[in-house]
């Protein structure tokens, strides 16, 4: 019995020692399967070559999210912020978050690091990164390493309303973008950029055929709107048309002023040793002061609104207008310095000049005619100037002016963003019964009413009164000029010849010349 009993204790020892053994291979074989599994996956499946090492991608996450792989149900809600502006329109499907991509797949449906660094020219023509950046960048790519940090959010594509050729072998598109815009624009391979003025923007382009391939898109900030590719076919103006150069930032000016630009029709030092003598003997044959005011063009204030092509032509730093204040101060004769005063008000809230029509506004005006009545008011102090806060200063949108028609655009569709000056006070009626402009939404002077000569009387004998020999832009002071004098004697528009017996019959205290600088030649001779 005993040894039955033996004989099965050790049967049964030796079956544990058996079963024991048998788990013990087993158990190391399971143990070491991950590893060989994770070491024969290919490594391109889980980091593909374009993205970041593992130790940069908590700070630049693939298309899949964060460093740490999210489980099916986050990847789902929450996919990862820094995604092309195309993938952010598109929720990921659980199957493709919850999947880990071959690079296969991630050729084609790149990850985040890969389109934002190269976007293809599909992607690019159709919808740009709002990665790209803020300096011109080329066709396919962006001249500068994208921002980490943009916004997702693309602008409004701009608008494009017209398109035009102009006369220096170059063509000019016209539209509308978001406020504040740089656009950026490329045509045959070469790249521009040009600022917007409260949504409008003009876009020079140098002319190559009747039909161009243009891309423009719009960029405020970080955020960039889709690309607009559209075949520019530029139509022609009339020959009756005045000459316009597209400067840049909504900046046009007038082919007539280039001259003055380029410094290319300067005096001769004789000629104004003998301009000099003029202005003297003007002087000596009236008791009347004369006083010389000379607006400066656009271009002469703000140069770096012309094309680059022109500032490459520049004949040195001395303009004819220059001169012109030299020969004053060697006349000894009373004059106001424009182009200074408005040097140290051109970047004042509001603008000095149009930028769709050749004239000063209302508001560069205003700063002169207070120069003006500083100086009278220290011999006659009823005629101060009146105050900034006499007016009221509407803003507004106003129709093209006379851009528009050479150019010939709808006013109402090439617009501009200005100010208009309305007396608080009242203005005597000889005066505001004058009709200076064309309307209230379009500030061009009225060519049926402001050319011709008229005589205002205001019944104020305390205030002195005045000959004015003017051209246009008179017409943005014709009124709180002619406020300030008890007489004010508006010879027509354009003549400029001085009669001193005229001036004496009269009997008037100043002649006051207004006039811009493209009409130096004429008023001075």
């Amino acid at each position: 019995m005993k040894r039955a009993i033996s004989a099965t204790l050790a049967l049964l020892l030796i079956l544990c020692l058996f079963a024991c053994g048998a788990d013990g291979p087993a158990k190391e074989e399971s143990a070491s399967a991950p590893a060989e599994e994770s070491a024969s996956a290919p490594a391109d499946e889980s980091e593909p070559e374009s993205s970041a090492p593992a130790e940069e991608s908590s700070e630049e996450p693939s298309a899949e999210g964060s460093s740490e792989e999210p489980s099916v149900e986050e990847s789902s809600e929450e996919p990862s912020e820094e995604v092309s502006v195309e993938e952010s329109s598109e929720e990921p499907s659980v199957e493709e978050s919850s999947e880990e991509p071959s690079v296969e797949e991630s050729s084609e449906e790149p990850s985040v690091e890969e389109s934002s660094e190269e976007p293809s020219a599909e992607e690019s023509s159709e919808e740009p990164s709002a990665e790209e950046s803020s300096e011109e960048p080329s066709v396919e790519e962006s001249s500068e390493e994208p921002s980490e940090e943009v916004s997702v959010e693309a602008l409004e594509m701009p608008t494009v309303f017209g398109c035009t050729r102009l006369y220096d072998n170059s063509y000019v598109i016209l539209g509308h973008c978001v406020e504040g815009a740089v656009i950026y624009y490329e045509a045959n391979g070469t790249k521009y950029s040009t600022g917007s003025d409260h949504g409008w923007f003009s876009a020079r382009i140098k002319y190559r055929s009747s039909y161009e391939k243009v891309r423009l898109w719009a960029q405020l900030g970080d955020a960039v709107s889709p690309v607009k590719e559209f075949l520019a076919q530029p139509k022609s103006v009339g020959s009756d048309k005045w000459d316009i150069i597209a400067g840049k930032d909504y900046q046009f000016h007038l082919d007539y002023t280039l001259q003055d630009y380029l410094h290319t029709n300067l005096y001769t030092q004789s000629q104004m040793n003998a301009l000099v003598s003029t202005l003297k003997n003007r002087g000596e044959r009236t008791d009347a002061e004369i006083i010389y005011i000379v607006v400066p063009s656009p271009a002469s204030v703000y140069p770096e609104t012309m094309p680059d092509v022109y500032a490459e032509q520049q004949n040195g730093d001395v303009s004819k207008y220059d001169q012109l204040m030299e020969v004053l101060e060697n006349a000894g004769v009373t004059y106001i310095n424009v182009k200074e005063l408005f040097a140290q008000h051109k970047d004042d809230g509001y603008k000095l000049y149009w930028k769709t029509d050749s004239h000063w506004s209302e508001y560069g005006a205003y700063l002169v005619y207070k120069e003006l009545f500083d100086h009278i008011s220290q011999k006659f102090p009823q005629s101060s100037p009146r105050a900034f806060d006499e007016f009221e200063w509407k803003e507004g949108t106003f129709r093209g002016g006379d851009m528009a028609y050479y150019l010939e655009y709808d006013d109402e569709v090439m617009s501009e963003y200005n100010v208009a000056r309305i007396p608080l006070f009242d203005m005597p009626r000889s005066i505001s019964q004058v009709r200076r402009y064309v309307s209230e939404s379009k500030l061009t002077y009225d060519s049926d009413t402001m050319p011709a000569a008229r005589t205002i009387s205001t019944g104020r004998a305390e205030l002195p009164s005045a000959i004015v020999m003017r051209d246009s832009y008179s017409t943005q002071i014709y009124d709180i000029l002619a406020e300030r004098f008890d007489k004010t004697v508006y010879k027509s528009m354009w003549s400029f010849s001085f009669n001193a017996q005229e001036v004496k019959s009269a009997g008037v205290d100043y002649v006051i010349y207004i006039l811009t600088e493209r009409n130096i030649g004429s008023a001075f001779r």
